[in-house]
């Protein structure tokens, strides 16, 4: 995106913006075998998949200001199922998100939580 400013008050006469859109639909192409159910949620979220068999990972909650609400370490390796309690959280949605221990992410997705 280019923007071209054409008023004198100015000291430059255009200003590049760069950006990376990411939507709620758009997951990572390795995101297939990892799931987050239910959704909506009561406040109770499985969080199932798999991983390397020579990694781990981590499970991350953020809210809709990008401040992180719930941390939980993923420590097997392979396939694994996670339950997470959010019931302490107010309703409202939450992005999840799954990433290997190298910060590679794996999915995220978007969550409701409902009264």
């Amino acid at each position: 995106l280019r923007m071209t400013i054409m008023d004198d008050l100015f000291n430059m006469n255009w200003f590049e913006f760069t950006y990376r859109s990411t939507g709620i639909n758009d997951q990572p192409e390795e995101s297939s075998n990892i799931k987050v159910f239910p959704n909506p949620t009561d406040g109770i979220l499985f969080v199932e998949g798999t991983l390397d068999n020579q990694l781990t990972g981590e499970i991350l909650v953020f809210d809709l200001l990008g401040q992180k609400v719930l941390e939980k370490q993923i420590n097997s390796p392979g396939s694994f199922r996670e339950n997470l309690n959010l019931q302490h959280l107010s309703s409202g949605s939450y992005l999840v998100v799954v990433r290997r221990e190298n910060g590679q992410i794996l999915i995220r997705k978007q969550v409701i939580i409902g009264d």
